[in-house]
């Protein structure tokens, strides 16, 4: 039987220091960390009903390079999925967001 690797407290403190910047990011205009912005854009689009194209637009320019770090900002469903689940950082919210319209590909 493998013995299973033990990880002290203090090795996984060195790792998560390393790189935190990510937590404190800023949107550039939102003034809004990332998950808070998510969250503001969803409310937000019930009544501006953009497209994921370009709410995704957005959140590269309010994040520029944040999609080059996570191959999982680039997807707005499950950021969409999230927020109706109440997972990003607020409860559920009253009336769940939805995809709008997306303008038809061309052939």
């Amino acid at each position: 039987m493998a013995k299973k690797k033990v990880v002290k407290k203090q090795q996984v403190d060195e790792v998560v220091k390393k790189d935190v910047s990510w937590r404190s990011a800023l949107g550039k205009t939102s003034g809004l960390r990332i998950h808070a912005t998510w969250c503001k854009v969803f409310e937000e689009n019930t009544k501006k009903q953009l497209s994921d194209e370009e709410i995704l637009a957005y959140m590269k320019k309010e994040f520029p390079g944040r999609e080059l770090k996570s191959k999982a900002f680039n997807s707005v469903t499950l950021h969409r999925r999230c927020y109706n689940q109440g997972r990003l950082g607020q409860p559920k919210p009253k009336t769940e967001s939805i995809a709008y319209n997306t303008p038809p590909k061309s052939k």
